[in-house]
């Protein structure tokens, strides 16, 4: 759909454009990189989107293809398999090997049951979140190697 279709509709300005841009145009605006030059937005997802702050701007790149963080190969020994950067910290990277630790199926595992299994002190829970952890910070560490933005987001 065209924005200018729904501006038409209901007579208001409209704008479409990608989730995680839109999340670091309202950072931008209201939020955490508010009077910031440079930063990262972060959203976790079933994948991961991301939106790179330039110059006080959503940079789009070339192609409008910028932050597009999901299919970032994290192993690359692992790429038949789909080792990418969404595939290990989107909301399965999570709950899978968690279910997967406790006999579950991922129908029965959820990021509320995840996380209320951390907070009463689940040691596969706890486990599991330290390798999520380490994963999402090699990541934001190889992105800030690259652009050296102020800030980062995560949500």
């Amino acid at each position: 759909m065209k924005a200018s279709i729904l501006t038409e509709k209901y007579g208001v300005p409209c704008a479409i454009d990608n989730d995680a841009k839109c999340a670091a145009n309202a950072e931008l605006w209201q939020g955490a990189l508010k009077d910031v030059s440079s930063g990262v937005v972060i959203i976790i997802g079933t994948g991961l989107g991301g939106g790179v702050v330039l110059n006080g701007k959503v940079w789009r790149g070339i192609n409008g293809a910028s932050g597009e963080i999901s299919n970032l190969p994290y192993d690359y020994h692992a790429l038949p398999e789909r080792k990418f950067w969404a595939g290990i910290n989107g909301v399965y990277g999570l709950v899978d090997p968690y279910a997967t630790r406790k006999g579950l199926t991922r129908n029965e595992v959820n990021g509320r049951v995840f996380f209320d299994a951390l907070k009463n002190g689940d040691e596969d829970a706890k486990e599991v979140f330290e390798s999520y952890i380490l994963t999402m910070t090699s990541g934001i560490v190889n992105m800030q190697a690259i652009l050296d933005v102020e800030k980062f987001c995560i949500g």
